[in-house]
């Protein structure tokens, strides 16, 4: 299922880079689009919202999830 996140704290590459290593060691996100100018976080994922959104902020990224 597609989701979709909100980081506004998200401002350069090295923020990119630490939210995909995040959801990636996560070993089920799936497909991850992460678009820096919009600070937009797209991911095909089984995992819940919740699981997410405590990923994202245990990296330092904390976020909303936005209509898919």
């Amino acid at each position: 299922m597609m989701k979709r996140f909100h980081a506004p704290d998200m401002s350069c590459q090295h923020c990119v880079n630490r939210i995909r290593a995040a959801l990636e060691a996560t070993g089920r996100a799936g497909e991850i689009h992460i678009d820096l100018e919009t600070k937009t976080i797209r991911l095909d994922t089984d995992m819940a919202s919740s699981q997410i959104l405590a990923v994202l902020d245990d990296a330092g990224y904390p976020a909303e999830e936005m209509p898919a």
